[in-house]
Protein backbone atom coordinates (compact mmCIF):
# COMPACT_ATOMS: atom_id res chain seq x y z
CA UNK A 1 0.00 0.00 0.00
CA UNK A 2 1.20 3.09 -0.82
CA UNK A 3 1.56 5.78 1.74
CA UNK A 4 2.57 9.65 1.65
CA UNK A 5 3.83 10.53 5.10
CA UNK A 6 3.83 14.05 6.54
CA UNK A 7 7.01 15.13 8.04
CA UNK A 8 5.46 18.63 9.39
CA UNK A 9 6.99 19.53 13.04
CA UNK A 10 7.51 22.58 14.92
CA UNK A 11 10.80 24.40 14.00
CA UNK A 12 13.57 23.60 16.32
CA UNK A 13 12.00 19.74 17.09
CA UNK A 14 14.14 17.36 15.66
CA UNK A 15 12.56 13.60 16.01
CA UNK A 16 15.58 11.25 16.01
CA UNK A 17 13.62 8.50 13.68
CA UNK A 18 15.49 5.66 11.71
CA UNK A 19 14.99 5.78 8.23
CA UNK A 20 12.96 2.98 6.86
CA UNK A 21 12.81 3.91 3.01
CA UNK A 22 14.38 6.55 0.77
CA UNK A 23 12.26 9.43 1.72
CA UNK A 24 13.14 9.20 5.74
CA UNK A 25 16.77 8.71 4.42
CA UNK A 26 16.08 11.93 2.76
CA UNK A 27 14.35 13.95 5.02
CA UNK A 28 16.93 12.70 8.16
CA UNK A 29 19.52 13.93 5.74
CA UNK A 30 18.33 17.21 4.66
CA UNK A 31 17.15 18.11 8.42
CA UNK A 32 20.69 17.50 9.07
CA UNK A 33 22.05 20.18 6.84
CA UNK A 34 19.71 22.89 7.76
CA UNK A 35 18.89 21.87 11.81
CA UNK A 36 17.12 25.54 12.54
CA UNK A 37 15.10 25.46 9.40
CA UNK A 38 11.44 23.84 8.44
CA UNK A 39 11.45 20.63 5.96
CA UNK A 40 8.48 19.56 4.63
CA UNK A 41 7.59 17.10 1.67
CA UNK A 42 6.60 19.15 -1.27
CA UNK A 43 6.71 19.47 -5.40
CA UNK A 44 7.09 22.49 -7.76
CA UNK A 45 5.43 22.41 -11.22
CA UNK A 46 6.88 23.97 -13.86
CA UNK A 47 5.14 24.31 -17.31
CA UNK A 48 5.22 25.59 -20.73
CA UNK A 49 3.04 26.63 -23.67
CA UNK A 50 4.53 25.51 -27.48
CA UNK A 51 3.91 26.46 -30.17
CA UNK A 52 5.60 26.86 -33.55
CA UNK A 53 9.09 25.12 -34.53
CA UNK A 54 11.50 24.76 -31.49
CA UNK A 55 14.67 22.95 -31.38
CA UNK A 56 14.67 24.07 -27.26
CA UNK A 57 11.84 24.44 -24.17
CA UNK A 58 13.16 26.40 -21.13
CA UNK A 59 11.55 26.13 -17.90
CA UNK A 60 10.93 29.50 -15.33
CA UNK A 61 11.60 27.83 -12.04
CA UNK A 62 11.58 30.87 -10.04
CA UNK A 63 8.72 32.96 -8.60
CA UNK A 64 9.52 36.37 -9.81
CA UNK A 65 10.11 34.92 -13.44
CA UNK A 66 7.87 36.32 -15.92
CA UNK A 67 4.48 35.13 -16.21
CA UNK A 68 3.37 32.14 -14.33
CA UNK A 69 0.63 29.74 -15.43
CA UNK A 70 -2.53 28.88 -13.34
CA UNK A 71 -1.04 25.26 -12.27
CA UNK A 72 2.39 26.46 -11.85
CA UNK A 73 3.79 26.23 -8.06
CA UNK A 74 7.28 27.74 -8.47
CA UNK A 75 10.03 28.29 -5.66
CA UNK A 76 10.57 31.61 -4.02
CA UNK A 77 13.57 33.85 -3.96
CA UNK A 78 14.43 32.90 0.48
CA UNK A 79 13.76 29.17 -0.28
CA UNK A 80 15.46 26.01 -1.17
CA UNK A 81 13.76 22.89 -2.93
CA UNK A 82 15.62 19.56 -2.57
CA UNK A 83 14.63 17.53 -6.10
CA UNK A 84 14.39 13.76 -5.48
CA UNK A 85 12.62 12.96 -8.66
CA UNK A 86 11.58 14.54 -12.03
CA UNK A 87 8.51 13.67 -13.64
CA UNK A 88 8.17 14.98 -17.63
CA UNK A 89 4.21 15.67 -18.84
CA UNK A 90 2.50 16.55 -22.12
CA UNK A 91 -1.32 18.44 -22.20
CA UNK A 92 -3.22 19.84 -24.52
CA UNK A 93 -6.31 22.12 -23.84
CA UNK A 94 -9.17 24.19 -25.22
CA UNK A 95 -10.96 23.40 -28.71
CA UNK A 96 -8.95 26.94 -29.89
CA UNK A 97 -5.73 28.43 -29.88
CA UNK A 98 -6.54 30.92 -27.01
CA UNK A 99 -5.63 29.37 -23.23
CA UNK A 100 -7.03 30.66 -20.23
CA UNK A 101 -6.39 30.11 -16.57
CA UNK A 102 -9.69 27.77 -16.14
CA UNK A 103 -8.50 25.68 -18.97
CA UNK A 104 -5.33 25.40 -17.26
CA UNK A 105 -6.94 23.95 -14.54
CA UNK A 106 -8.24 20.88 -15.85
CA UNK A 107 -6.18 20.36 -18.47
CA UNK A 108 -4.73 16.48 -18.24
CA UNK A 109 -1.26 15.29 -17.44
CA UNK A 110 -0.22 12.87 -20.07
CA UNK A 111 2.74 10.39 -20.18
CA UNK A 112 2.86 9.72 -23.88
CA UNK A 113 1.50 11.74 -27.17
CA UNK A 114 -1.51 9.65 -27.90
CA UNK A 115 -2.92 9.52 -31.27
CA UNK A 116 -6.43 9.84 -30.34
CA UNK A 117 -5.75 13.21 -28.18
CA UNK A 118 -2.88 14.40 -30.50
CA UNK A 119 -5.24 14.06 -33.64
CA UNK A 120 -3.88 16.72 -35.81
CA UNK A 121 -1.76 16.43 -38.74
CA UNK A 122 1.53 15.01 -37.84
CA UNK A 123 0.84 16.01 -34.62
CA UNK A 124 1.55 12.80 -32.13
CA UNK A 125 4.47 12.01 -34.56
CA UNK A 126 6.16 15.38 -33.89
CA UNK A 127 5.89 15.21 -30.30
CA UNK A 128 7.80 12.17 -30.77
CA UNK A 129 10.45 14.31 -30.91
CA UNK A 130 10.31 15.30 -27.13
CA UNK A 131 11.39 12.05 -26.06
CA UNK A 132 14.01 11.79 -28.08
CA UNK A 133 15.51 14.57 -26.75
CA UNK A 134 17.22 15.15 -23.62
CA UNK A 135 16.99 17.27 -20.14
CA UNK A 136 19.45 19.18 -18.62
CA UNK A 137 20.06 21.91 -15.68
CA UNK A 138 22.16 24.54 -15.11
CA UNK A 139 22.56 26.39 -11.74
CA UNK A 140 24.35 29.25 -12.20
CA UNK A 141 27.46 28.49 -14.37
CA UNK A 142 27.63 25.17 -13.10
CA UNK A 143 25.26 22.12 -15.02
CA UNK A 144 23.96 20.02 -12.59
CA UNK A 145 22.49 17.35 -14.66
CA UNK A 146 23.96 17.47 -18.38
CA UNK A 147 20.89 14.87 -20.17
CA UNK A 148 18.35 12.63 -19.01
CA UNK A 149 17.26 11.02 -21.62
CA UNK A 150 13.66 11.79 -21.90
CA UNK A 151 12.72 8.32 -23.17
CA UNK A 152 12.70 6.81 -19.47
CA UNK A 153 9.62 9.42 -19.13
CA UNK A 154 7.83 7.95 -22.07
CA UNK A 155 4.62 5.45 -20.43
CA UNK A 156 2.36 4.02 -22.99
CA UNK A 157 -0.05 1.97 -20.31
CA UNK A 158 -2.53 -0.61 -21.65
CA UNK A 159 -5.61 1.61 -21.10
CA UNK A 160 -5.38 4.01 -23.41
CA UNK A 161 -8.40 6.92 -23.88
CA UNK A 162 -9.97 6.77 -26.97
CA UNK A 163 -9.60 3.18 -27.70
CA UNK A 164 -12.58 0.58 -28.67
CA UNK A 165 -15.94 1.17 -30.02
CA UNK A 166 -18.03 4.16 -29.38
CA UNK A 167 -20.93 1.71 -29.44
CA UNK A 168 -23.21 1.77 -26.55
CA UNK A 169 -22.49 -1.86 -25.57
CA UNK A 170 -19.28 -1.44 -26.12
CA UNK A 171 -17.90 1.57 -24.83
CA UNK A 172 -14.33 3.79 -25.34
CA UNK A 173 -12.11 4.12 -23.23
CA UNK A 174 -12.67 7.56 -21.30
CA UNK A 175 -9.06 8.11 -20.13
CA UNK A 176 -5.33 7.05 -20.58
CA UNK A 177 -4.10 4.52 -17.76
CA UNK A 178 -2.12 6.83 -15.02
CA UNK A 179 -0.77 6.11 -11.77
CA UNK A 180 -0.20 10.07 -10.52
CA UNK A 181 2.11 8.70 -7.89
CA UNK A 182 4.75 7.20 -10.17
CA UNK A 183 3.73 7.71 -13.93
CA UNK A 184 6.34 9.54 -15.98
CA UNK A 185 8.52 10.17 -12.91
CA UNK A 186 12.35 9.12 -13.10
CA UNK A 187 14.01 9.44 -9.20
CA UNK A 188 17.56 11.25 -8.50
CA UNK A 189 20.17 10.06 -6.80
CA UNK A 190 22.02 11.73 -5.52
CA UNK A 191 19.74 14.63 -5.10
CA UNK A 192 19.89 17.87 -6.34
CA UNK A 193 19.46 21.82 -4.24
CA UNK A 194 17.55 24.24 -6.02
CA UNK A 195 17.92 27.34 -4.21
CA UNK A 196 15.60 30.26 -5.04
CA UNK A 197 18.91 32.61 -5.08
CA UNK A 198 20.15 31.66 -7.66
CA UNK A 199 19.28 31.14 -11.38
CA UNK A 200 17.69 27.82 -12.26
CA UNK A 201 17.84 26.90 -15.46
CA UNK A 202 16.00 23.09 -16.76
CA UNK A 203 15.63 22.75 -20.01
CA UNK A 204 14.28 20.42 -22.27
CA UNK A 205 16.66 20.14 -26.27
CA UNK A 206 14.87 18.26 -29.24
CA UNK A 207 17.24 16.46 -31.71
CA UNK A 208 15.56 18.98 -34.31
CA UNK A 209 13.58 21.98 -34.38
CA UNK A 210 10.11 20.62 -34.48
CA UNK A 211 6.35 22.06 -34.49
CA UNK A 212 4.90 21.68 -31.58
CA UNK A 213 1.56 23.56 -31.99
CA UNK A 214 -1.78 22.08 -31.40
CA UNK A 215 -4.44 21.72 -33.98
CA UNK A 216 -7.10 24.21 -32.85
CA UNK A 217 -5.71 23.52 -29.44
CA UNK A 218 -3.18 24.62 -26.38
CA UNK A 219 -0.52 22.03 -26.38
CA UNK A 220 2.21 22.45 -23.23
CA UNK A 221 4.95 20.53 -21.83
CA UNK A 222 5.29 20.66 -17.72
CA UNK A 223 7.99 19.05 -15.41
CA UNK A 224 6.70 18.19 -12.08
CA UNK A 225 9.80 18.02 -9.58
CA UNK A 226 9.33 15.86 -6.33
CA UNK A 227 11.03 16.40 -2.95
CA UNK A 228 11.84 18.59 0.18
CA UNK A 229 11.20 22.32 1.02
CA UNK A 230 13.26 24.10 3.18
CA UNK A 231 11.73 27.39 4.17
CA UNK A 232 13.97 29.85 4.31
CA UNK A 233 17.07 27.44 2.93
CA UNK A 234 18.19 29.74 0.29
CA UNK A 235 21.64 31.38 0.80
CA UNK A 236 19.72 34.67 0.79
CA UNK A 237 18.03 33.68 3.85
CA UNK A 238 20.88 32.41 5.70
Amino acid sequence: MKKFQSNLRAQGFRPNIKATNAQRANYNEISGRFPNKIVTPSFLRLEKEVTGGTTTVDFQTLQQEGSILSTERRLNLPDLFVCTGVGLFISKIGSSTTSTPALHATKIMRTFPNPQIFSGSGEATNFMAIYNGYLSLRIGSNILIDSMHCMDFYEANQSQQGVGSVATSNVAIQRDQLDGNSSGYIGLSPTVDLDGSKKIQWSLTLPVSTDLTGTNSVNTIGLLLKGFLVQNGGSVSR
